[in-house]
């Protein structure tokens, strides 16, 4: 049994095991945005020890990890990370903003190591030689003498006594408040059928009541397949000494634990200098040596991994549980109306029965009326015989009720217990907006050092959540409206000045919950929109008749146009117009909306309102000719019935007054071609879109708002314009789901030629 359980963990710590490398990426993406968030930290406040712990503990963690899975080009480079940090911590070089760039810039190319890896590829880029260079200007720039060491052999020892290190150091790294420095010697059972792993084991027991500074032999190594019989643990703790015995003595992995105090010098790694690591090397990667061949590399991870809380799955358990009892009462529930139909069926026959024998006996009592009996008493002697007749239904119509009372509760309980599965899957699949909010204070930097400005990001909301699916679309989008609030709006600091403003602009990501909506908000308090800026480039650019008053919320419409920005010339950031309109298009495919509110000088704000999921939407059912259409509830701005004489044509487009606005028609079965009765004399028109952007939909009838559950299609059918997926109602029928977004790109043309009469009849 033994060893089959240790061949299990023989193939699960082999580096090309999938498994294992899906936990590596996962695990090395937080780790990494652990070290990018913590580095700003550091960067606002030098003096903030627990980011700069927070940063050795990341990159300690992704160095052991990548050497786990043979990665050793990431290996090398955190190593080489770690020897900085390191200097760091120990106080012997200052946080400068030359430090955090080349910070940063490591951080860089590891997310590119890392992504290189995720395509079966070794990152090999000329930049990693260059950092590494600063890298190691910054370790020999020290003023202390290096202390660490590399993994030592397992014969590093003489006499049984250790190498030592000298105290002061191990009290530097553990800080004035980490308790008493300790010197944990911990000797191993070579028996064990796992003894390559019990110094791990050991490590993870003592974190649990302290921090452990440093191992001999280094914590790499005790990741490795061999075995070390003795492993001394130098542990920063307020635990006493018999408390440190008792949590890791471990039986069957332990053999035997001694507990000291650090005196002047205690057992431990020698102060020799760390293995130099060879730029080129770095460089190069591990394609050289044997541990990372090259025909056998990391492979790309099958699929995204989502993060759930326990107790979201142990609720989706109970619910299941619940659904297993109904499933067993409905099945019993059948055995009983199998029974209640064989009684009605026998009843049935009892009663056809008797009504023959009523009808064979009617002549004799007719009889007997025609020969002087009187029908009281003939009729006392029918009841008598055939009364029962009346109540022949009476038990089993009783326990056929019963049946449907039961069967009744057992349906309203599944529907509570499908409602909240739903909502519970819908739950597990929900992450926090901080996803993507946690990589705006890298991009703000970034951008404020490349434009001279001063800005300070705010962010509210992070916890947030949302559908993944949704989460991983809106990146870009938001991006785009930072990018543009930075660029365009905040302005910089001489500006600011003499407005009155502080040098300091204000950048706010905030997210929300709105019923089943999110509300994103970016807001800056900048420059604003110049609307009559605006309404010259739209003049230029002929999208308005130069005799048109422009209203400051028309203007806020004309920014999302593709191709239109205000900007007097092109740099690497902005000014080919192409962000706000990539806003809109990517927004809308997320079936949200983008709304732009400014004030000159005041500052700007774009709000995104996005459904909470795709997965389940409400959508409105309508019927065109013989076939059901579902279009998304949060899409629709109004229903109306109309005649067809209402209808008007212009430029060959069918068109419809609403409220002193022209509003192009679509016809869902001319779209689709399905064939229905144009000529009929009352419509239904399903306004969709927004505000700014908006069509008609000609439908036959409108059903009512349904639960829709959207199932993609294949084939044939991926690429029909206008319909999203599909859903199965209630009753079996499909049901096509409408894109609204690309029956507006469909109508635009229409809304464009009407918008252009409109205004030259205005101009004229």
């Amino acid at each position: 049994m033994s060893q089959y359980y240790w061949g299990l963990m023989s193939d699960y710590l082999d580096p090309n095991n999938e498994e294992l490398l899906q936990d590596f990426y996962v695990e090395a993406e937080a780790q990494v945005e652990l070290l990018e968030s913590s580095i700003l930290v550091l960067e606002d406040d030098s003096s903030n020890r627990d980011a700069l712990d927070e940063i050795f503990r990341a990159a300690h963690t992704l160095k052991g990890a990548s050497a786990t899975v043979q990665m050793n080009e990431i290996n090398q480079f955190t190593h080489l990370l770690e020897d900085v940090l390191d200097d760091v911590r120990a106080a012997s070089s200052s946080v400068t903003r030359e430090l955090v760039d080349v910070l940063l810039a490591a951080v860089d190319v590891i997310k590119a190591m890392l992504e290189a890896r995720s395509n079966r590829e070794v990152y090999e880029n000329d930049g990693i030689a260059s950092v590494a260079g600063r890298l190691r200007d910054c370790v020999a720039g020290a003023s202390r003498p290096p202390t660490e060491v590399a993994t030592p052999a397992s014969g590093d020892e003489e006499d049984g006594v250790p190498h030592r290190v000298p105290r002061g150091e191990l009290l530097e790294a553990a800080g004035p408040d980490a308790g008493v420095v300790r010197a944990v010697r911990v000797s191993f059972d070579e028996s064990n059928p796992m003894n390559s792993v019990g110094g791990i084991q050991v490590f993870a027991a003592l974190k649990e009541i302290g921090t452990v500074l440093e191992t001999d032999p280094d914590f790499d190594a005790l990741y490795s397949d061999d075995f070390h019989p003795v492993v001394t643990y130098y542990v920063a703790t307020e635990a006493e000494a018999q408390t440190i015995e008792e949590t890791i003595t471990l039986p069957d992995v332990t053999t035997g634990v001694t507990v000291s105090a650090v005196a002047d010098e205690i057992p431990g790694p020698e102060g020799i200098d760390r293995e130099e690591i060879d730029r080129e090397e770095i460089a190069a990667g591990p394609e050289a040596g044997p541990a990372a061949p090259s025909t056998r590399r990391a492979s790309t991870p099958s699929s995204s991994v989502l993060r759930v809380d326990s107790r979201r799955v142990d609720s989706l358990l109970n619910l299941v549980s619940e659904a297993v009892i109904n499933k067993a009462a409905l099945n019993q529930l059948e055995g009983e109306f199998a029974d209640a139909l064989g009684r009605f069926a026998a009843a049935e026959e009892g009663y056809r029965s008797s009504l023959r024998e009523l009808f064979d006996a009617m002549p004799r009592y007719l009889e007997r009326m025609q020969h002087g009996a009187s029908a009281r008493e003939v009729k006392r002697e029918i009841t008598e015989r055939f009364g029962h007749l009346y109540r022949h239904f009476e038990q089993p119509g009783a326990a056929y009720r019963q049946s449907v009372a039961r069967f009744r509760g057992i349906a309203q309980g599944l529907g509570r217990i499908t409602g909240e599965l739903q909502e519970g899957v819908m739950r597990i699949r929900m992450v926090a907006i901080s996803q993507i909010f946690s990589r705006f204070p890298r991009l703000v930097r970034d951008l404020t050092r490349s434009l001279n400005k001063d800005v300070a990001l705010r962010v509210e909301g992070e916890e947030t959540e949302l559908d993944k699916s949704v989460i991983e679309d809106l990146l870009d989008p938001l991006i785009h409206c930072v990018r543009n609030s930075i660029d365009h709006g905040i302005e910089p600091p001489d500006e600011r000045v003499r407005h009155g403003k502080p040098e300091t602009g204000d950048l706010l990501l905030r997210a929300s919950r709105e019923g089943s909506m999110i509300v994103i908000e970016v807001s800056d308090d900048g420059r604003g929109i110049d609307v009559d800026a605006v309404r010259r480039k739209a003049v230029d650019r002929g999208v308005i008749h130069p005799d048109k008053s422009l209203s400051d919320v028309e203007a806020y419409k004309l920014i999302f146009d593709p191709g239109f920005s205000t900007a007097r010339e092109v740099s690497a950031i902005s000014g080919r117009g192409v962000g706000l309109d990539v806003v809109r298009r990517q927004i809308e495919k997320l079936s949200g909306t983008v709304t732009v509110g400014s004030g000159l000088h005041r500052g700007t704000t774009f709000t995104i309102r996005i459904p909470l999921t795709l997965a389940i939407i409400q959508g409105l059912m309508v019927n065109v000719g013989q076939e059901m259409y579902a279009i998304p509830i949060t899409s629709v701005l109004e229903s109306q019935r109309i005649r067809s004489s209402e209808i008007r044509r212009l430029d060959n487009s069918e068109v419809l007054n609403v409220r002193d606005d022209v509003v192009s028609l679509l016809r869902l079965s001319r779209i689709f071609r399905v064939d229905t009765d144009e000529a009929r004399e009352n419509l239904f028109v399903v306004i969709v879109g927004s505000e700014d952007k908006k069509v008609g939909l000609i439908v036959d009838s409108l059903i009512g708002e349904e639960d829709v559950v959207i199932k993609p299609l294949r084939d044939r059918y991926t690429s029909a314009p206008g319909i999203a997926g599909a859903n199965i109602t209630g009753d079996g029928r499909v049901s096509l789901i409408i894109d609204v977004a690309q029956l507006l790109a469909l109508g635009l043309k229409h809304e464009r030629d009407v918008r252009r009469q409109r205004e030259a009849v205005i101009g004229s």
